[in-house]
């Protein structure tokens, strides 16, 4: 996410869900968020489109080849 308004925003919603919610958010993003949650499921982003600051992130994934 961007800085700013939008980031304080959702880190606030994510807070006010409360416990084991909020902390596996903090981690996720501290890991690097959707791109570091597609490669380690195996997928690879095709398209990608950011709304809200980055704060919503609408994507394309597909499984990768493995040679």
């Amino acid at each position: 996410m961007q800085p700013g308004p939008a980031a304080w925003l959702a880190y606030l919603i994510e807070f006010y869900a409360g416990g084991d919610h909020y902390r596996n958010f903090r981690q996720y993003m501290a890991n690097g968020g959707l791109n570091t949650l597609a490669v380690t499921a195996g997928l690879k982003i095709v398209t990608r489109e950011e709304k809200g600051k980055g704060v919503f992130i609408i994507t394309l994934m597909t499984t990768e080849e493995k040679a």
